[in-house]
């Protein structure tokens, strides 16, 4: 698919060079389009997004505020706003996608000498990042540069500033335009941009790593030093290369640009070079925060062309091999990002029709599909769920359970115990039930101990039950022991949800002997850790893989599925979804 368009995109520019295509430029985008309309798990991030996309709501500003608190806040409103019309995640992609693409379609259209030569060039360097993986800054590039960074359009200094405090909310590398703004005042000249090249070279030689060891206090100098900090610094690898070369090419013919040309494009272009280059013990940090600066060579390229009139032909088939080389690179580097398990060459088969997931290995794609899995068994088993009601059942254990917004017990056998409810979810001990009232306007300072027997027992009476009861189950040995495990011990009924063998990177059962006799699989996969919960014939106590587990008492489980909470009691009977 992608080979596809990339060989259409170069037969309307070859053609075009002898008899001009009307609606080329429309032509092309359509094509681009395609894969942004039919991909299915393609884009280093789309498995994360489509992850976040199912867990956001807006029930409430401030959980929209607390989940995600990496992802801006606009990026999440107009997520909650998409879902509020029920908009799928692939609907949403190919909305904010396309908007990226046509942005960044329409700014070429404006700046360019030579539009298809421009497009070609995006399609083959920056198509896969930018347009299908980078959702959040993919769309603040293309708004920013279409207004920013383009001579076609001339905003004040008051509108600037509020669309990049807008777009700043929906990814914070917008706010790099007002370091833009300062260094557009400066009078750049052929030897001030050398200048500026040479001393940010030598800055990467020098140890920034320690340095910024040193300032732990700020939060963007933490964030930076513990998650993207390089191991090593080097000017000189493939990216430092590229634009060095790039650099050069652009700057042996700077005196032959007329004065606008330079101010939009070569010297923002150049002086990104050297901004790349100081930001460089990060590679992360220096790529996302030059890419509006770098994005600019789509423009200078016809400019250099238009330039250059020796040897012309020569230096355009040369950027045409390039675009090739450029292409295959920035094509294999996404097929790895995008943890691609099959075999490459059918990559064109998967698209939303097919929604191959076990096809790709990462952390978040594999949550998804379990979590597709669980829900089914959810909801057949939510079908049946009711509430029913009975009386105290001596020898019998009870966990809490919310139900909108009150708490009701709920026993191993499936039943609700009549005539009790909780405003807070109360700490239960055997047929105790322990809760917090206010006092003096603090929670935790004054208990109450309640009666589940419906008894007379007085609150010292039933102080010293929960005390006694927390001391026995202090001194309770929870015995464990390790058993090998290998792939085929996953169940056969569950294992293929761990269908590619050689991503199952570790597997660890414990047996647990106390209170009684059960089995918890760890599997290591695909980056990520679930658990299968077993009885003590290895038998699928639950029919879905667990994020977290735990023996709430001694008949009573709760576990963590990808689908909400479940209770079980110790015959394997499903008592409560919650």
């Amino acid at each position: 698919m992608f080979d596809i368009v990339f060989i259409l995109l170069i037969g309307i520019y070859v053609i075009n060079q002898f008899k001009e295509i009307k609606n080329s430029i429309l032509v092309s985008t359509l094509l681009m389009l395609v894969p942004i309309i039919v991909r299915y798990g393609f884009g280093t991030d789309y498995f994360s997004y489509l992850h976040m996309y199912n867990r956001i709501e807006m029930s409430s500003l401030s959980r929209l505020l607390l989940r995600y608190e990496e992802i801006g806040i606009g990026f999440k409103l107009l997520i909650a706003l998409a879902k509020e019309f029920n908009i799928s995640f692939h609907i949403f992609s190919i909305i904010i996608n396309s908007t990226t693409l046509i942005f960044i379609v329409l700014w070429i259209k404006d700046n360019s000498d030579d539009k298809l030569l421009s497009i070609l060039l995006f399609y083959a360097m920056y198509y896969f990042v930018w347009v299908l993986s980078a959702y959040r800054q993919g769309f603040v590039l293309a708004v920013t540069l279409y207004y920013l960074f383009n001579k076609e359009k001339d905003m004040n200094i008051k509108s600037k500033i509020i669309l990049i405090g807008v777009l700043s909310l929906i990814h914070p590398s917008a706010l790099m335009f007002i370091i833009f703004g300062l260094l557009d005042k400066i009078e750049w000249t052929k030897k001030k941009h050398i200048i500026f090249l040479g001393i940010a070279i030598i800055s990467t030689f020098l140890p920034l790593q320690e340095i910024l060891n040193w300032l732990p206090s700020f939060s963007f100098v933490e964030k930076v030093n513990l998650k993207y900090l390089n191991d090593t610094v080097k000017f000189y690898d493939f990216p430092g290369i590229i634009r060095l070369i790039f650099f050069v090419s652009v700057i042996f013919f700077y005196d032959k640009y007329d004065n606008e040309e330079r101010q939009y494009y070569v010297d923002r272009f150049l002086y990104g070079v050297s901004i790349y280059f100081f930001l460089k013990f990060s590679e992360i940090t220096a790529a996302r925060s030059t890419i509006f600066t770098f994005f600019n060579f789509l423009i200078i390229v016809p400019l250099l062309l238009k330039t250059i009139n020796k040897f012309r032909h020569i230096i355009l088939v040369t950027v045409l091999f390039f675009s090739v080389v450029y292409y295959n690179k920035e094509l294999t580097t996404m097929l790895v990002q995008s943890k691609y398990l099959a075999n490459k060459k059918y990559f064109i088969t998967e698209t939303i029709l097919q929604k191959n997931i076990e096809n790709f290995g990462s952390r978040d794609s594999f949550e998804i599909m379990v979590r597709e899995y669980t829900k089914d068994i959810r909801e057949a088993v939510l079908a049946e769920q009711k509430l029913e009601f009975t009386e105290h059942k001596n020898d019998v254990d009870y966990v809490p359970i919310k139900i909108k917004n009150e708490y009701l017990l709920l026993n191993e056998e499936g039943y609700f115990l009549e005539g009790y409810v909780f405003d807070k979810k109360p700490s239960i001990y055997g047929d105790v039930a322990l809760t917090w009232e206010y006092s003096d306007g603090y929670f935790f300072t004054n208990p109450k101990y309640i009666d589940l027997t419906g008894g007379n027992r007085s609150q010292n009476e039933l102080k010293k039950h929960v005390l006694l009861h927390i001391e026995n189950s202090t001194h309770t040995k929870h015995r464990e022991k390790y058993v090998k495990t290998t792939y085929t011990d996953i169940p056969d009924s569950i294992r293929y949800l761990y269908s590619n063998e050689a991503e199952v990177t570790k597997i660890v059962t414990n047996r647990f002997f106390e209170p009684n006799e059960y089995h918890i699989m760890t599997i290591h996969y695909h980056n990520s850790k679930s658990y299968i919960y077993l009885d003590k014939s290895k038998n699928l106590l639950i029919d879905v893989p667990i994020k977290y587990a735990k023996r709430y008492t001694s008949n009573i489980i709760e576990l963590e599925t990808y689908e909400g909470i479940v209770y079980f009691n110790n015959r394997g009977e499903i008592i409560w979804w919650e």
